[in-house]
């Protein structure tokens, strides 16, 4: 998948998830960056249209409360993350744990 496209989609997720619109989430980060950030720069980015510089990128990131790797689709966010309520079926002898045969 293009850069941009990845990008632009996980910044979607996480902006519709916290309940922001782009209005909100471009005054969030206009006030971070101490730029002015527009809310179609934003709808441009989600499109994949385009991409942030480092200072609005980032300034994204703390207003959605997401690390750059969430953002770039690096790391899991939200609903692919393993949640507290919803233990990892990881290594044995974690919490959730699938159970070993013979145990």
């Amino acid at each position: 998948m293009d850069p941009r496209s990845l990008f632009g989609e996980q910044l979607k997720v996480l902006r519709l998830a916290r309940g922001m619109t782009l209005f909100e989430l471009a005054g969030a980060a206009s006030d971070i960056a101490r730029t002015t950030v527009r809310d179609s720069s934003i709808s441009r980015y989600e499109r994949g249209a385009r991409m942030p510089d480092l200072l609005v990128g980032t300034a994204l990131c703390v207003a959605l409360g997401a690390s750059p790797s969430e953002v770039l689709g690096l790391t899991p966010a939200l609903d692919d993350a393993v949640s507290p309520d919803k233990p990892d079926e990881g290594a044995p002898g974690e919490v959730g744990a699938a159970p070993r045969a013979g145990a």
